[in-house]
Order: C-alpha cells, then sequence, then structure tokens
C-alpha cells in the first residue's frame, strides 16, 4: 500500500467542509457541526506537520546533512522534532532555508497571517479550548472560517511545491474525496 499521507490529512479536511449535516435537534446538530469544524482544523495541522517531517527527514537522512549540521545537539530526528522544530512555523521556515526557497512570511505575508490565525484558533479552541472565548468563537467561525485551515495548509504546500519544482501536484488545491453527508443519530 503506498500512501500520501499529506494529502490523505488534506483530503479529509476538505471533505468535511461541504459535509450536510442532517439533524431535527439543532443542540445535536451544533455539536456535529463543531466536531467537523474540528476536524478540519486538526487535519489541516496535521496535513502540514506530515509534509515537513516527511521532507526534513529526507534532508536529515542524507549522508552530509545541512539539517544535522545546522542543529549539532540533536542525535535523532525525533529529537530534532522534538526540540528546535516542535512548533509548524519554525519546521516551515527550516525547510524554506534548506530547500533555498524565500521564506514564506516575506514572500507572501498573507498566507503566513492565515497561518498564524489558524495556529491560533487551533491552540485556542481546539487543542486547549479556552472556555471564556469559546462560546463566541464558534458561532463567529461556525458560518465564517471553515476553509481557513485547509486552504491555509494547500497554500503553503502549494507555495513550497512552486518554488521548489515550478509546478504544484493536482492533489495540493483539488481533493480526491467527498463525503457526501452524516445523519445524527440519537444514543
Amino acid at each position: 500500500m503506498s500512501t500520501n499521507v499529506t494529502k490523505s490529512y488534506l483530503d479529509l479536511a476538505r471533505a468535511v467542509i461541504d459535509t450536510q449535516v442532517g439533524s431535527k435537534e439543532n443542540a445535536c446538530r451544533d455539536d456535529a457541526i463543531f466536531a467537523l469544524m474540528s476536524c478540519t482544523y486538526v487535519y489541516s495541522y496535521s496535513a502540514l506537520l506530515s509534509f515537513c517531517s516527511a521532507q526534513l527527514y529526507q534532508i536529515w537522512a542524507q549522508e552530509s546533512s545541512e539539517l544535522r549540521e545546522r542543529h549539532p545537539n540533536c542525535e535523532s530526528f525525533e529529537q530534532l522534532m522534538a526540540g528546535p522544530l516542535k512548533e509548524i512555523k519554525c519546521a516551515i521556515k527550516e525547510l524554506s532555508l534548506l530547500k533555498g526557497i524565500s521564506p514564506i512570511h516575506k514572500s507572501d505575508p498573507k498566507l503566513w497571517q492565515n497561518l498564524n490565525e489558524f495556529l491560533k484558533n487551533y491552540r485556542d479552541f481546539f487543542l486547549h479550548p479556552n472556555p471564556e472565548l469559546f462560546e463566541s468563537f464558534v458561532g463567529k467561525v461556525g458560518n465564517a472560517q471553515w476553509q481557513l485551515p485547509s486552504r491555509t495548509a494547500s497554500g503553503i504546500l502549494a507555495y513550497i511545491f512552486k518554488e521548489e519544482n515550478g509546478s504544484i501536484p493536482h492533489w495540493v488545491t483539488n481533493s480526491g474525496l467527498k463525503a457526501h453527508g452524516f445523519e445524527i443519530t440519537s444514543l
């Protein structure tokens, strides 16, 4: 089995956006919509993380690795990713540097701003929910920014591919997965 993990995560993040949720009870429907929204954040983040990890690992595994030279205190790739490159923005910056492409935050500040917003929302409302702000966030974002996470992840991948190879793989901007909807059942 040959799996493109990044594509799989990004496909799932995009598939739930266009999903219909059938329910007669609004409270259950709200819970389901939040669950689907959380999928867009979790799987978009996972797509970025898996991409950076795979790309950085290929560089780390080279015989005369510039990545190992840049981080001599890291004895393993796992240590590198749990330490200096733990934050996704650090990993993206390092990957850009090693691939010799212009940093995203300089070349496309709007995309970098979207990444910052996406990561803040991910941290504050899905990873470590802020109870004081949670309800207003869900109400505000529930209608407006479902596509922010997957569009941001897709935009970053597209930027890196375009800068490095001059082309963007079809899967980066187009999903290969469709969801026909969910029906809420009583427990």
